[in-house]
C-alpha cells in the first residue's frame, strides 16, 4: 500500500486519536509518525487549529537517519561519526538529501565515495534497500 492509498484509512483515525490527545492532554504537543506523514501533519494543522509549534511530523528525522545508515553501510563509517541531512517531504518524489554536505569523520562525502555513489544516493535508492 502506497503512502496516498493511506490517507483515507490513517485520515480517520489520526483524526480520532488527536480528539482524544486533546480531551485528556489539551496543551499537549503532538508529534506525528503516520503515513503520510506530512499530510497527516496538514490534517491535524487544518483540523485543530493548534499553533503550529505543537505539532511535529517526524519524517525529515526518520529519513535523515535512514540515509545515515545508507552512508554507513557505503563507507564503513559509524552511524556517530556522519553528518547527513534529508530535506523536503516525508516521500519518494519529495526527499532531497543534502549529499554535498554529508561528512563522516568530518570529511566531506564528495571526498570518500566516487560521483557514481554520490549519485545512487540523490537519487534515492537508499530509501528502497532500508525498507
Amino acid at each position: 500500500m502506497t503512502r496516498e492509498e493511506l490517507i483515507g484509512i490513517n485520515a480517520g483515525i489520526v483524526k480520532s486519536v488527536t480528539e482524544n490527545l486533546l480531551d485528556y492532554s489539551p496543551n499537549a504537543i503532538i508529534i506525528v509518525v503516520s503515513n503520510p506523514m506530512d499530510t497527516m501533519t496538514y490534517l491535524i494543522n487544518q483540523s485543530f487549529k493548534l499553533p503550529k509549534n505543537r505539532i511535529i511530523g517526524m519524517g525529515g528525522i526518520l529519513d535523515s537517519s535512514r540515509f545515515k545508515t545508507y552512508i554507513s553501510k557505503a563507507t564503513g563509517c559509524s552511524q556517530h561519526e556522519i553528518e547527513a541531512m534529508v530535506i523536503g517531504g516525508h516521500g519518494d518524489t519529495t526527499m532531497i538529501p543534502i549529499t554535498s554536505l554529508a561528512k563522516c569523520n568530518n570529511k566531506l562525502l564528495t571526498k570518500i565515495l566516487s560521483e557514481n555513489q554520490i549519485t545512487e544516493m540523490r537519487q534515492i535508492q537508499w530509501l528502497e534497500e532500508l525498507h
